[in-house]
């Protein structure tokens, strides 16, 4: 950033009031309506009544040792104090009041967008005013964080990212000096973010490797800060778990291990060189990728085959035809090996363009005549494999590709996506054909003279390569292993979404997440989880540069799992590594670029779904910290391509920066106004969430809570919002039927309205899916009494009872049922099992006598 060199604006140097009043007015503007909204979805975790932070500052003491929330079963979140004490002394002050909490939560809000900019000033200097202006004012109108900024539960994302950036300001202050103060300082600063909400944790790996790129310090100072980040993030973000732990302590010192590796890696190549590689390098690695193949091929173990092809991918020379032929093998191979049936096509494309390769050299070598009638074996096993005409015109297609990808790029490129319309409209286009697409694309790239400016060189048409590799070589659907046989059955449960299977749970840091919640809760592939991975990073960009629909749910079927054939995923994983590319290609001439990356893609990786769960899949509030990050890079790209960027002097970009951000803020307070109530927001929402199962069941919820708890709703109105609450239910159970809340709380609606013969086959579905829920049972019994189907009322009263027989009510239905219907005999059983838990009750032991006494007059009669 300090190498950043901008004109300055009109504003004095040093003088930044002006500057904080911009902000303060946009920011002021833009969510001021945040104020007018009353409670919304889930706070009554933080607040309304809650169990300590309405007893103020008093309940201190249980908050401090106690999780941010638990329902004494199988919720338990985790360790988040800092929240329930700002809500705790809030209510000491104000009381309750929804206006005071979302003023709270503008305040926060307002001093982070204000923290940003100086932060920013602080990074690159008085240079970085301009920068600092753009980074800020799209920070603070993104409409992304209307969820964080207008949802009074998610205080614990503001505050975790207000101490976050604190921590970050304070630590350059540190390393500016020596004093002890400032270091103590950052580090409470650091630990009250992580109390707030642990996803700040990539701040200590980005924060070191800040201060290293920008040469704010020496290396042991560098080393003493991200030792203070490492301790608090070890013990607070691994919930006391010791292999957890270790990670999140080494991480830090990874990052910055491996940034200062790139610092110098012409010094480290040279080393490598000198030091380790005796042979050339290029004999070195393809005998590295002979051996370790032999060894995986042996092992049959494709974890170690892999990295053999991606070293003879990555060699330095691997467009020659000898080391082309080696990958064709090796690919081959692999796909007979692992049953892989995609490679027998990616072995098509080394093979061919070695042989095109050949036919253009004007010197042909034994060697080259040699690889020329040897790459003719892929092309034939792909034939045995495929036994079919239409698939040998592949070969046709791929030879034209890459003849005329030799001659000149575009010439390729326009033929393959010419070729794939042809494939798509009178045939079926394959994921194949946006592969050699994407081959195409890069290697235009790479060709033109845009690729000379921005600095790209031939390394990225390898990284595509070993990229496309690397994500396909795990799709177990495709591959044949130890493990395949298992994997194939577990992926064709979840081709069936489930239907005939009902799906495990899986639990994060805090509770159960179901299938409707996080289709991952289901069995899948390592692959499928890698595909979903890369889909919700999809999403998040999505969500990041075009904010439009903007959801308060997500979840099944809106997102669900997905494998490797889905173009979501290979978005998500294009997007991945364009950006980790440029980050590192960049990250000498332009470090703020590189890091605004690292920041946005490390606190997404976060939420993506590789490390835990999230419920939803993907969550806009997740984004909040991860949008430092897109600000950053955003910022630094324009005035990369615009040094001299101004607000105070627009021209072309400037006036469009503007647009964006009009657009960005008239977004914003409109998606304000949506967070006015639960039901208005779902509402809203609902007509682009028909897909999403749980975004009706929370719907359907809300207006059953709202017809039953609210005086200001009449009887007619309360009726309309349970009818459409029982519209969102039955729209939810199509969606996804094997969730046991959506057909019970449907049966509540048809039993309160006394339609009981509605009420039973939902019930037995609720049941269906939780055989042992006692809730179902009991409801089912009482249900079929009512129905008057005597035996079924016997069957589920018994199983209830058998699970829990000291339910005196439950006694009573299955006595009354055997006494009223002419039984008896089972009567007295039933009335004695009851007694004997009861001995003092008046109307068991009145049916108890009746039962007797109809019974014996019954004997006498049939005497």
């Amino acid at each position: 950033m300090k190498n950043n060199k901008q004109t300055s604006s009109p504003f004095t140097m040093g003088n930044y009031n002006k500057y904080y009043l911009i902000l303060t007015a946009v920011v002021s503007i833009v969510f001021a309506n945040t104020l007018f909204n009353g409670y919304n979805m889930d706070d009554h975790l933080v607040t309304q009544n809650h169990i300590y932070t309405a007893k103020g500052i008093s309940a201190l003491k249980d908050i401090l040792t106690s999780n941010y929330y638990s329902n004494n079963s199988d919720i338990n979140f985790d360790y988040r104090p800092l929240v329930h004490v700002s809500f705790a002394v809030e209510q000491q002050i104000f009381g309750e009041h929804a206006g005071i909490s979302h003023f709270i939560n503008l305040l926060i809000y307002l001093a982070t967008v204000l923290l940003l900019f100086k932060l920013c000033i602080k990074l690159g200097g008085e240079n970085y005013l301009n920068a600092a202006l753009l980074t800020s004012l799209i920070f603070s109108v993104h409409p992304i964080h209307t969820e964080t900024v207008a949802s009074i539960k998610n205080r614990d994302e503001l505050l975790a990212l207000f101490f976050g950036l604190t921590s970050f300001y304070v630590f350059i202050k540190y390393t500016k000096n020596n004093s002890i103060n400032w270091l103590i300082l950052a580090s409470l600063s650091f630990t009250l973010g992580l109390l707030a909400k642990k996803s700040i944790y990539p701040i200590a790996i980005i924060l070191p490797a800040t201060l290293f790129l920008l040469n704010f310090s020496t290396l042991k100072k560098i080393l003493i800060v991200t030792l203070t980040l490492a301790i608090p993030s070890a013990i607070i973000g691994s919930d006391l778990i010791f292999n957890k732990a270790i990670i999140l302590f080494i991480l830090p010192f990874l990052g910055l291990l491996i940034i200062y590796i790139l610092s110098d890696l012409s010094y480290f190549s040279e080393f490598f060189k000198k030091n380790i590689f005796k042979l050339p390098v290029d004999i070195t690695l393809i005998s590295l990728s002979l051996v370790t193949f032999a060894i995986g091929f042996l092992l049959k173990e494709i974890i170690i085959v892999v990295p053999a092809i991606l070293l003879a991918i990555l060699l330095p020379k691997s467009n020659r035809p000898s080391i082309l032929f080696l990958i064709a093998i090796q690919i081959m191979l692999t796909a007979f090996l692992f049953d892989v049936k995609m490679f027998h096509k990616y072995s098509l494309i080394p093979a061919i363009a070695a042989i095109v390769s050949i036919l253009n050299l004007s010197k042909r070598k034994k060697i080259d005549f040699l690889v020329l009638s040897t790459s003719i074996i892929p092309l034939i096993a792909y034939l045995y494999v495929h036994k079919s005409l239409i698939s040998a015109s592949i070969f046709v297609e791929i030879a034209l590709y890459f003849f005329l990808l030799h001659k000149r790029s575009i010439w390729g490129l326009g033929f393959i996506i010419f070729s794939t319309l042809i494939s798509a409209i009178f045939f079926q286009s394959s994921i194949f054909h946006y592969i050699l697409i994407g081959f195409a694309a890069v290697k235009t790239i790479n060709d033109s003279a845009l690729s000379i400016k921005l600095g790209i060189e031939k390394p990225l048409f390898k990284f595509a390569a070993s990229a496309i590799l690397v994500f396909s070589v795990f799709s177990f659907n495709q591959v044949h292993s130890p493990y395949a046989d298992k994997c194939k059955q577990q992926y064709n449960r979840f081709q069936t979404e489930y239907l005939n299977d009902k799906p495990t749970e899986i639990k994060n840091t805090g509770r159960k997440i179901n299938y409707i919640e996080n289709t991952l809760s289901g069995k899948y592939t390592r692959a499928e989880i890698l595909a979903t991975g890369f889909a919700t990073i999809a999403e998040y960009a999505r969500l990041t540069f075009y904010p439009i629909e903007l959801s308060f749910y997500y979840g099944y079927a809106k997102v669900k799992t997905v494998n490797l054939s889905d173009k979501t995923a290979w978005f998500g994983l294009i997007f991945y590594l364009a950006l980790i590319t440029l980050a590192i290609w960049q990250f000498k001439k332009h470090p703020s670029f590189s890091i605004g990356i690292a920041w946005y893609l490390l606190s997404l990786s976060l939420f993506s779904n590789w490390i835990e769960p999230v419920a939803g899949m993907v969550g806009e509030r997740l984004a909040y910290t991860a949008s430092v990050g897109f600000c950053l890079a955003l910022s630094a790209l324009i005035l990369w391509l615009k040094p001299s960027f101004s607000f105070f002097k627009p021209k072309g970009i400037e006036l469009f920066i503007i647009v964006i951000l009009v657009l960005f803020s008239l977004r914003s307070i409109s998606r304000n106004n949506d967070w006015k109530d639960p039901i208005t927001l779902m509402e809203n929402d609902i007509e682009h969430l028909e897909k999403s199962a749980q975004a009706h069941n929370l719907l359907a919820l809300n207006l059953m809570y709202a017809s039953t708890n609210n005086s200001n709703i009449n009887e007619q109105k309360a009726l309309e919002m349970q009818n459409k609450a029982a519209f969102h239910l039955q729209k939810s159970i199509e969606i996804y039927p094997h969730f046991f809340n959506t057909n019970f709380d449907l049966a509540r609606i048809y039993i309160g309205w006394g339609d009981f013969a509605k009420a039973k086959p939902v019930l037995e579905q609720a049941l269906n899916v939780d055989s042992e829920n006692l809730f179902a049972l009991e409801e089912l019994a009482k249900t079929c009494y009512e129905l008057k189907l005597v035996d079924e009322t016997e069957k589920y009263a018994n199983m209830y009872l058998a699970k829990v027989p000291q339910n005196e009510n439950m006694h009573e239905v299955l006595i009354y049922n055997m006494l009223a219907n002419g039984k008896y005999q089972s009567a007295i059983n039933y009335a004695e099992r009851a007694l004997s838990y009861y001995p003092n009750n008046e109307i068991i032991n009145r049916m108890y006598a009746d039962a007797k006494r109809l019974s014996g007059n019954t004997t006498k009669i049939n005497q």
